[in-house]
């Protein structure tokens, strides 16, 4: 009952959104390149790259 009620108050939610400079996101992929490879990380959806 509690769970339905949380989900049904969640449905205009919506995903936050981020803003990153391209010259930073390209640094930061560059340096951590490696950790990135080996945790299968990828960059957010969410994320909008503005120059």
């Amino acid at each position: 009952m509690y769970l339905k009620k949380y989900i049904s108050s969640q449905e205009g939610h919506k995903i936050n959104q981020y803003k990153i400079k391209k010259e930073l996101l390209k640094l930061i992929k560059s340096e951590f390149k490696q950790s990135f490879k080996e945790m299968n990380y990828e960059i957010p959806k969410n994320l909008e790259v503005i120059n």
